[in-house]
Formats: C-alpha cells, structure tokens, sequence
C-alpha cells in the first residue's frame, strides 16, 4: 500500500489516502527469525494492531506465503489477517493485537502455571490445530510464545511462517528444538503439532504433573511406550478427564 498526502481542507474519508499512511509502528513486541512484530495502529479506524515485517527483503516471500495461509483462515483461537500493506517502506502483515502477553511471558513473570489453568489453555490450542488440521495444515511451530492471551482469558495462536499442507515438504531443521518431535521431519504431520502441544503444556506446569496429567503430557511426546494420538480431537478427549479430575483435586 503506498502513501499519499491526504486532501486539503476538510476531513480525511475512508477513501482517501492518510499522510504518513494507514500504519503506524509503535514498538516492538515481538521477534522471531527473520521477522519483527510490532504493535502498531490503524490511523484509519483508531484500533490497535499487530504488523509483522521481515528483518531483509528477502523476507518479503515468506510473509507473503504467511498471508496467502491466513487468508483462508476464520476461527476464534487463530490470528485473523487484516491487510497486506506498505508501511515505511516494507511488506508487512496486518493482523490482529490479540492480546498483551504471550504464555512464555507469563510463565516466566509468575513462575509455574496452575494445572486447571493449563489445561484450559491447553483445550484452546487443540480447538485451533482441530480447526487447521481439518483444512489440511499443520502449524509446525506450537510453542508458548506463539499462544497470546486474549481477551476473556482465552488464547489465541499467532506465527503462521512455517505453516505448510499436511503431507507437504516441512522445514526440517525449523521451530525450536525443545517442542520439536526427534527425529528428522521431511513432511508436516499432525504429529508434529501434538508433540508440541505437549512440551507446551509441561512448559506450563513446570512441575511433575498429577498422574492423568502426567500420562497425557508422556503419550504426547512420545513416552510411556502408548500409541501416538491421531488427532487433536483424541487428545481433547482425554484432556477433558484430566480436567474433570482437576475439579475433584480443587
């Protein structure tokens, strides 16, 4: 989107260009490789937003391959793309602020997370990878400082970089290592995904887990010597008795 002075003499309408632009950056919030993400404004409807723009040029293919995967997205637990636009001279993502904090924030300011909490944050991010896995995508890159804290306490998931189809070549060496399955990874699978929901939610505890929660924390990463989940779905089930469970505990 390029800038242009805005028309004198009068208010600026929702059909004429803003001086200075749409955006405007107001502070880093967020870093991840390659890319930055601010907070930032839309001048034109006076709202908070988050705007994402690479570090090079080079860059700019991968937001846009980003963009064109969020662009098919619509559900409540998933970042939602505004625009694509020009702002002081990059590409860069619009998306939404969906919140102050991500989970990594919040653990390391308040220590260990409650387990009724955790696993109810947990049960959001299996409702967004249920929701991406059935349009055939997987994530490959669940991690706390990908899950904000929204609005209502409920979390949204953000960083769609490595975002590729199911069964589609993945990035093997990509995502951070302590949520990422063992072994080499050519292509995204659901299993990548629920490995990491798993070593996000022992993140969360930070402590040994009781024993339905430790069993589901194991069979996610693997453990325990029990079949890996098929599904996100599968995993929702179990975790609802551990919440279930959680309740008697409280």
């Amino acid at each position: 989107m390029t800038s242009a002075s805005a028309p004198t003499g009068g208010p600026e309408s929702r059909d004429q260009p803003l001086e200075g632009g749409r955006y405007v950056l107001e502070r880093l919030i967020a870093r991840s490789p390659g890319s930055d993400v601010y907070l930032g404004r839309d001048r034109r409807l006076g709202r908070a937003v988050a705007i994402k723009r690479a570090r090079d040029g080079a860059g700019d293919d991968r937001l846009e391959r980003e963009a064109a995967v969020l662009a098919g997205l619509s559900h409540d637990r998933v970042v939602r793309l505004l625009d694509v636009a020009r702002v002081e001279g990059a590409t860069c993502l619009i998306l939404e602020h969906a919140g102050a904090a991500n989970l990594e924030s919040i653990v390391r300011a308040h220590g260990r997370t409650p387990a009724a909490r955790a696993l109810a944050w947990t049960g959001d991010v299996l409702e967004a990878l249920e929701y991406l896995h059935g349009c055939g995508l997987a994530h490959l890159d669940v991690k706390p400082s990908n899950l904000v804290l929204a609005r209502g306490g409920r979390v949204t998931l953000v960083d769609f970089g490595l975002a590729r189809g199911l069964g589609d070549g993945a990035p093997v060496e990509a995502g951070t290592p302590r949520y990422r399955a063992h072994g080499v990874r050519t292509i995204a699978t659901i299993a990548d995904d629920l490995y990491a929901v798993g070593g996000t939610l022992e993140v969360l505890l930070g402590a040994p887990p009781r024993p339905g929660v430790g069993r589901l924390v194991d069979r996610l990463c693997g453990r325990g010597g029990e079949p890996p989940y098929a599904s996100a779905s599968a995993v929702r089930a179990d975790l609802d008795r551990c919440v279930r469970d959680e309740g008697g505990h409280a």
